[in-house]
Parts: structure tokens; sequence; C-alpha cells
């Protein structure tokens, strides 16, 4: 068997990144759960999954999805996404720092430092990788593509935001998908527990942070054409829909940002996905201080997109939760 054909043990750790509770199961769900059923151990570990006994009056996102403070929103979120963990085999690990509605809760050293704590001992990592056009996940992506982890990291498309793009903005290269550059900015710093909560970042903060670019001479590694879906199968992919259900307090008011009901919504991520064959990810890895990409280990190859589309249409498709902190 050759290098690339090798396989990872079966006690092989994947970590999957999620700014918030349910970006990583709306995106790569089905992919979580085929690792999980290949008997390897999948934390999704959220980044920003709120602190319970914190007693903030609710942001804009929070009050409209019908929650009074920080930590009522916390509390009922991190049980819908130890429900939907649990339904992929996954096992949820949940920081206590806040999103961009609220005040960070900590320095951008003290959560990178509690992250590679974690990521040490992860064989891969999929983190948030396009289009990234919300601030706190670009701001989770650098703070992991900049540690340098010398393991395969996978930058996955982020739904629902890769439906809101259509389809137009996206075609099948040679060896992939290929997919519009992401405009070369840099995410605001988090916020600290000090002071108020800023919309940008100081020059030596952004220095220190990749440049999210697919320009290889700004540091983001050319991924033209290198879009591939996840190896998922129809129990998978029935499993992703399920998750997605437990999310319940979020549905509507996500739904709602994209113009249309929850049921219409899912049809459209489920078409999206059937079109391009699954759940795509582009892997890197570092090399030195820059990122390449690398092919996709063995584990996470998806069959061809005309079978993908046969069985998803055949299948009527268009663990406990713990606390970091």
């Amino acid at each position: 068997m050759s290098p690339e054909q090798a396989r990872l043990p079966d006690s092989s750790r994947v970590a999957v990144i999620s700014a918030h509770l349910d970006d990583a199961i709306f995106s790569v769900g089905a992919g979580i759960a085929a690792i999980a059923r290949k008997g390897m151990e999948v934390e999704v570990i959220t980044v920003l999954a709120g602190d319970p006994d914190q007693a903030y009056p609710a942001g804009s996102w929070d009050r409209a999805t019908g929650f009074r403070t920080s930590g009522e929103a916390a509390r009922v979120r991190r049980e819908e996404d130890r429900r939907a963990c649990q339904i992929l085999g996954a096992r949820p690990v949940w920081f206590p720092f806040h999103d961009e509605q609220y005040l960070r809760g900590g320095s951008d050293e003290e959560i990178g430092e509690r992250l590679r704590s974690h990521l040490m001992m992860a064989d891969a990592v999929l983190v948030p990788g396009y289009p990234l056009s919300h601030p706190d996940h670009a701001w989770a992506s650098a703070l992991v593509l900049a540690m340098g982890l010398q393991v395969p990291v996978g930058l996955y498309a982020e739904q629902p935001y890769l439906v809101s793009l259509g389809h137009s903005t996206y075609r099948k290269g040679v060896g992939g998908w290929i997919l519009p550059p992401i405009p070369a900015w840099l995410p605001p710093a988090a916020a600290s527990n000090e002071g108020e909560a800023e919309s940008s970042a100081s020059e030596t903060d952004r220095a220190q942070l990749p440049r999210l670019s697919e320009s290889p001479s700004q540091g983001w590694p050319d991924l033209h054409g290198r879009w591939l879906p996840l190896r998922a199968g129809t129990k998978d992919r029935r499993a992703k829909r399920a998750a997605r259900e437990a999310y319940r307090s979020q549905l509507p008011r996500l739904s709602e940002s994209h113009s249309c009901g929850w049921p219409v919504l899912r049809r459209r991520i489920d078409r999206v996905e059937s079109g391009v064959g699954g759940e795509l990810v582009a892997w890197v890895s570092s090399v030195g201080d820059r990122l390449e990409p690398t092919p996709p280990p063995v584990w996470s190859r998806a069959p061809s997109s005309e079978r993908w589309r046969r069985r998803s249409r055949r299948d009527g498709g268009s663990s406990p939760g713990r606390s970091d902190g």
C-alpha cells in the first residue's frame, strides 16, 4: 500500500472547529457521521459556545430567537448541540467564549492556547473555509490556521452560506470544484473582557493572522479546483438531516435571514450538496510559514459526483457534551 493509500488507524481523532453552536453540523454533518461510523473519534469544538453562567442582556440574534439573556441562549443551544452531536456519533466540546453579539470573554492568545491543547492530539482538523462571510467564522479559521498544525487541515464550505451564493458561483474543474476567490481581508481580533468590543484590530494583531485570500502571494494556498466532497453514505446523510432538526431555536431565524421558511432552506441546502456531490472540503497542510494544498486523507474521499447524486435521489434527498471552561 502506497503512502497516499495508507489509512488512518482506528484510534485516529478528527477535530471539527465550529465558530457557533450549529455551524459544523450544518456544513459537514454527514462527513462527521461517516467518520464516526468508521470507529474514529470525532470532537466538534465550538469556540464561541457562550457562558451559561453569564446573564448579559440578550444580543440582537439571541433576542430574535426568543432568549432573554446570553446565559439562557448558551444553555439551550448547548443542549441542542449535544443532541445533534449524539445523532452523528460525535463528542461536543464547548468553550465559554462569546460571539460578535457580546464581549469575547478572552484574548486571542488565551483562546488559541486552549484550542491548541485539543488539536495537538488530532490526526486531522476541519475548519470553516468558505465563504467566510461571517466575521466569527473568519476569525476562528484564522486562529487555527495561524497555529501551523502538522496535520492535514480541511477547509470546509459553510452552509447555509454556500446556498446564498447561488449555483452560478461554482463550477467543476479537472481535479475538483472551483469556487470564487475569498476576498482578501482580515477578520477583526477578538474583543477581550477589558473594555468594549472593537470592530477592527490593531495592525499588530492583524499581522499575526493569515490573510484570507486565495492568492498564494498573500499566504493563502491556491485552491483553484481543489474543493472535493467528503465521503458519506445514505445513513450519514439521513443522520445529518436529523441532527439539523435538533437546532430548533435557530431554524426560524436562520431561514428568515435567507428570506424563506425552514422547509425551503432545507431543500436548498440538500439540492446544492447533491449538485456538487456532497459537503465540499479543500485540504491544506503547513509548509514552513505557508499553507499548501495537500491530497485528501483516503478516509475522506467521496465517490464521483454522479454516483453521489444517484444515491442521494435513491435515498430521498435533494456522546454527552463537555464544557471546556
